[in-house]
């Protein structure tokens, strides 16, 4: 049954209580005819209120205004969206493979107290080291890409470098194992730059 079919004895929509109830309500108190509708409720409607039916519940006053939205995850510090998009008209296809770097954005190696400061960049796994440092404006024989491990406890265990003069960083970056797995089913790879 529904709330038209059959309301509860002394109460009907215009009481000021409301009913919330999934599938039907209980049956009216015994001392109440079925059907009996009060508007407004009057002395001659002796029913007590009903008995909240099984599931079910009764609340006074309007019902509670809908929950607000999710909000959306706060971006992590530096995060940075990509900025190209293609002119109107002009289709893009973009890289088959794309590996997710980790660049500490201090010259040299993390430090040991915890404050990494850091910015994650997506990037084309055919890119090469070269392409990455004159990016990060640091094109010059003298900059190199260094890979650190992360140990815990704010230790790190240098990996590979590579320099911008090597002739290694001339190859794509997939070529130092930096791939789209890792970061997800392999440690990130995190990086910094230094100077000779």
């Amino acid at each position: 049954m529904s709330t038209t079919d059959f309301p509860p004895c002394g109460w009907n929509a215009f009481s000021g209580l409301q009913y919330l109830q999934a599938v039907q309500f209980a049956p009216p108190p015994s001392n109440c005819q079925v059907g009996l509708v009060c508007s407004p409720p009057a002395a001659t409607c002796t029913c007590p209120p009903p008995v909240p039916p099984p599931g079910g519940f009764w609340v006074t006053g309007p019902p509670p205004p809908p929950a607000p939205p999710p909000q959306p995850l706060p971006k992590p510090a530096g995060f940075a969206a990509p900025k190209f998009s293609p002119p109107p008209g002009v289709n893009f296809i973009p890289p088959k493979n794309v590996s997710t770097l980790f660049i500490f954005t201090e010259v040299g190696p993390p430090k040991k107290d915890g404050s990494l400061k850091f910015q994650p960049w997506q990037i084309d796994s055919t890119k090469t080291v070269q392409d990455i440092l004159e990016h990060l404006g640091k094109g010059e024989d003298r900059w190199s890409l260094v890979e650190y491990h992360e140990l815990g406890d704010g230790n790190w265990n240098q990996g590979i470098t590579v320099g911008y003069k090597d002739e290694r960083a001339k190859k794509g970056i997939s070529k130092f194992g930096w791939t789209p797995r890792r970061g997800g089913m392999l440690p990130p790879v995190w990086l910094a730059t230094e100077t000779e």
